[in-house]
């Protein structure tokens, strides 16, 4: 079961890695874009802003309930193994939860963090 988890993880990790880097590119390109361009023609700036692609707010908390669901999973089918199979999954069972634990726990704390701005604009 380990042999088959963790190249799917390390996979799904990688995949998620390589998306936000190329937002995190994308976006400084943009702003940068908008700053130079507000400087100098504020309407021009405003059609940069309409490109800034929104964030999925609940993204993150998929993430979160996806590992908290397998660690479960995989937990159920540590019950049925014998010896130390069973002590290895649910050791891969324990790393998800807390994986998806703090997943959930970051996006619960950006998304209270986002709407106090929010609210103090």
């Amino acid at each position: 079961m380990v042999e088959i988890v963790v190249p799917v993880a390390a996979l799904w990790m990688l995949a998620a890695c390589v998306v936000q880097l190329r937002r995190l590119i994308t976006d400084a390109l943009l702003y940068r874009a908008i700053v130079r361009v507000a400087a100098t023609d504020a309407e021009s700036a405003r059609l940069l802003i309409g490109k800034v692609e929104p964030r999925p707010r609940h993204l993150g908390s998929l993430a979160g309930w996806v590992c908290l669901v397998a660690s479960i999973a995989v937990a159920a089918l540590g019950l049925f193994n014998e010896g130390d199979e069973r002590g290895q999954m649910f050791q891969v069972a324990v790393v998800l939860a807390v994986i998806g634990a703090g997943v959930l726990t970051f996006w619960w704390w950006s998304e209270r963090a986002a709407r106090r701005a929010a609210a103090e604009e």
